[in-house]
């Protein structure tokens, strides 16, 4: 008597295994999407807070937030200007802005306004804001009238 597997046998085990991979995978990119979101929802908190306190250190002139804009659409891009009209660059940015900026596109950002000024000496912000993010879930930013950056879960 032969002893060894039947070609049925072999498709079944095939199939289990090819099914609990592609489970797997689609797991796991869902959860990278996630962690994407959640890792450029903090990187925009992180540009609002820097552009804060350069609002405190000016001390003559607002600093604003000027969201792009492509019709109704936001481009998912920003820009940090003082109010004299020269850009704002943050030293923790360096070469990171552009892929930064790259990548919140892939995000459907939606800010309450198209632009945030926030007032020198105590960084107040002009209105109250709020800023979504969403692909795979959403994240929401809050800022306050007095300036206060933060998610809101």
């Amino acid at each position: 008597m032969k002893r060894g597997f039947t070609l049925i046998e072999l498709l079944v085990v095939v199939i289990i295994v090819g099914v609990t991979l592609s489970i797997i995978i689609l797991s796991t990119k869902k959860h990278i999407e996630k962690m994407r979101l959640k890792r450029t929802t903090q990187d925009l908190i992180s540009d609002l807070q820097f552009v804060q306190e350069e609002a405190k250190a000016m001390g003559t002139q607002s600093v604003y937030v000027i969201f792009g804009k492509q019709g109704i659409t936001y481009t998912g891009t920003y820009t940090v200007k003082r109010g004299d009209g020269s850009k704002v660059i943050n030293p923790l940015w360096q070469e990171q802005t552009e892929e930064k900026r790259n990548g919140m596109q892939d995000f459907g950002l939606k800010p309450g306004t198209d632009t945030i000024e926030f007032a020198t000496r105590t960084a107040f912000a002009g209105i109250e804001t709020i800023i979504t993010l969403y692909k795979n879930g959403t994240r929401t930013i809050r800022v306050s009238p007095l300036g206060q950056v933060k998610e809101v879960k």
